[in-house]
């Protein structure tokens, strides 16, 4: 039996509006347990998933899940975190 995964993503209206013009910006949620990244090309690992997984945001809207990897974040101050998903 397949399983679909469905993640939840909330986003507050103010960081909606700071951000809604800024292609490059991130949601942050340092609560967060699944990140989201756009772009394929800021992947350094990628796997593609055709399963049916799905991201639903705020309960009205769903886009598929195309795959999961590693995103490397640098900071201004120089340091580097690695989103692992």
């Amino acid at each position: 039996m397949e399983t679909k995964l469905t993640y939840p993503v909330q986003v507050g209206q103010k960081i909606q509006m700071l951000h809604k013009d800024d292609m490059l910006a991130w949601w942050v949620d340092s609560g967060a347990t699944s990140h989201v990244c756009k772009y394929l090309k800021w992947f350094e690992e990628f796997e593609p998933l055709e399963d049916g997984s799905v991201l639903r945001m705020e309960i009205v809207a769903t886009e598929p899940i195309k795959g999961v990897g590693k995103v490397r974040l640098v900071f201004t101050c120089g340091k580097h975190l690695l989103l692992d998903n």
